[in-house]
């Protein structure tokens, strides 16, 4: 399977270049994300930034097959001097942690809107635990994929390590619960809420927030 994509170039020609690759949600494609202006506020605000958008389906977040088919559209498409960043709404945002663990130290950044972290009743879990940190210390003998995930991103905030990560919500959305979980693991700066809801207008605003601090330029 290829995944169809939309590309935008760079307004800028210099040669050390970030691949931004966009992932959509459920019953969304890759053309929303220039619909709804997430493509020009972008290469406004940072001028050697190719974004790519993506189709998907949730039958691929949802088999895990997303990584690979990922990894077959990137590997060509981040040619040298190219740094990699991911940006995911819901499940998108699902899918772009996903590749970051199956592929380790090669993604630099990842923009997370809204994402889709795990089902109510393991959020729910880590809440009463104490936390994605305390959860993520006591010792697990179960090995489902949501508790390995969720270990991993633990362990991804507490060592500050890559991929770097920008988390974004709205204080309605249904998986606020969720949002909350992994914005209490970041630092302050790395997040960003709003008034609104799991819906376009609210990530749209959201976007605009995010990128006039422009991310890219990464602050450890």
């Amino acid at each position: 399977m290829t995944l169809p994509t939309l590309e935008f170039a760079a307004p800028s020609d210099a040669e050390d270049r970030i691949l931004l690759i966009l992932l959509p949600g459920a019953d969304m494609t890759a053309r929303d994300f220039a619909e709804h202006d997430f493509i020009c506020p972008v290469q406004r605000q940072n001028a050697t930034i190719d974004v790519l958008c993506v189709d998907s389906s949730v039958d691929l977040y949802l088999d895990n097959m997303i990584v690979e088919e990922l990894h077959e559209l990137i590997v060509p498409a981040a040619r040298p001097r190219r740094k990699l960043w991911l940006a995911g709404i819901s499940l998108g945002g699902m899918g772009a942690l996903l590749y970051a663990k199956a592929y380790p130290g090669t993604v630099e950044g990842i923009i997370l809107l809204s994402p889709y972290l795990g089902a109510r009743g393991i959020v729910d879990e880590v809440e009463t635990s104490g936390g994605l940190d305390e959860w993520s210390r006591v010792p697990d003998e179960d090995q489902s994929s949501d508790r390995v995930f969720l270990r991993w991103l633990a362990h991804t905030c507490r060592a500050r390590a890559k991929p770097w990560l920008h988390l974004g919500y709205g204080r309605g959305d249904r998986f606020v619960g969720a949002h909350k979980m992994l914005a209490n693991s970041l630092p302050p700066t790395q997040v960003t809420a709003r008034e609104g809801a799991h819906d376009w207008p609210t990530w749209q605003a959201l976007w605009q927030d995010i990128i006039l601090g422009d991310p890219f330029v990464v602050r450890r």
